[in-house]
């Protein structure tokens, strides 16, 4: 699932055991409305629209609901029935922020930064949304897309303050420490970026082993793309991983030689002395 947008999950979790839904219709709301999810979750498109709009035709005034069929279409490529769901999510409750933040990224991916911009900031005005950290770092994506680093490098910031595992956030950021040739400052941010609940993000495992290159910190770029290969075999940067370690084990053996060579030589000079 991708990490710009929100799906209403609450009701996976708990309205499929709700005492008070008594009716036929809204029980079976519920269960469509959690295999849909699940399914939406897993990248299973196709199947999670069949679900939602089963759910949907059981309980049209239920916002939840009509979210995530509008993400469920916006992964089908459907952008324009997806504008239509998420904004009527909106239309059947006001106060539903899940779908707000879902909205402002569809303009953002549409580039309508401006109209964007305006809903991100109606979402930070909710200060009980348990998601700030992801708004956060949309706005600082929006900020990238604009080509002000600067202002997207605050925004990232803020995220990591809201929650300090948004490993997308340590990665943009790490992006902009090696563009700036920090290279301190980038390895800190990846390595960040592969403990807690970052650790199955492949990319800042990859980028941490690179940074490493970068700083001729060899042994540790090999102990990072070793660590890579057990964790992420099938990643689409294995094959880049593989040649990088190629590349290091023959420098090493290349310097290994050499100085067994001066060891060598240095010995030979103090015999003939």
């Amino acid at each position: 699932m991708k990490m710009l947008f929100s799906l209403l999950l609450v009701s996976l979790i708990f309205t499929g055991c709700s005492s008070t839904d008594k009716d036929n219709k809204g029980k079976k709301a519920d269960i469509y409305f959690s295999h849909g999810t699940s399914n939406l979750i897993k990248g299973n498109y196709s199947q999670a629209l069949s679900n939602l709009i089963k759910a949907r035709k059981n309980a049209p005034e239920r916002s939840d609901i009509a979210n995530n069929l509008g993400m469920a279409y916006y992964f089908k490529g459907k952008k324009n029935r997806a504008l239509k769901y998420v904004k009527k999510a909106i239309e059947l409750d006001p106060k539903n922020t899940e779908a707000k933040a879902n909205l402002a990224t569809i303009y953002m991916e549409a580039k309508k930064f401006k109209t964007a911009r305006k809903i991100y900031e109606e979402v930070l005005e909710d200060f009980t949304y348990t998601r700030q950290h992801q708004t956060y770092y949309n706005l600082g994506k929006l900020e990238l897309r604009q080509g002000r680093a600067k202002k997207a490098k605050h925004f990232f910031e803020l995220s990591l303050k809201e929650y300090k595992y948004n490993c997308n956030s340590l990665y943009q950021l790490g992006v902009i420490a090696l563009k700036e040739n920090n290279f301190k400052k980038a390895a800190e941010l990846f390595d960040q970026g592969t403990q807690g609940t970052c650790y199955k993000f492949d990319t800042n495992h990859y980028y941490l082993g690179m940074t490493y290159r970068r700083m001729n910190k060899n042994a540790e770029a090999l102990k990072t793309y070793n660590l890579f290969l057990r964790r992420f075999p099938e990643s689409r940067y294995t094959p880049s991983v593989r040649k990088a370690m190629i590349s290091l084990e023959a420098d090493s053996f290349e310097n290994l030689i050499y100085s067994q060579d001066d060891k060598k030589d240095g010995k030979e000079l103090r015999s003939d002395i």
